[in-house]
């Protein structure tokens, strides 16, 4: 999974932030965690969209 610089410097910014240095020590771990989680999902929820028959 790629995470983009920008992303990165955000989500630890933002992490900083709310929970201090265990916020920045955990926001990469835990974005990505989330990322993967809610990409699952979202392929979950597309192939079930998807009528049977097609390919």
């Amino acid at each position: 999974m790629d995470i983009h610089p920008l992303t990165t410097i955000v989500v630890v910014l933002i992490a900083g932030a709310v929970s201090g240095i265990v916020g920045v020590m955990i926001s990469i771990p835990v974005y990505m965690m989330a990322k993967i989680i809610i990409l699952q999902i979202a392929e979950h929820y597309e192939k079930r969209s998807q009528p049977e028959g097609s390919p």
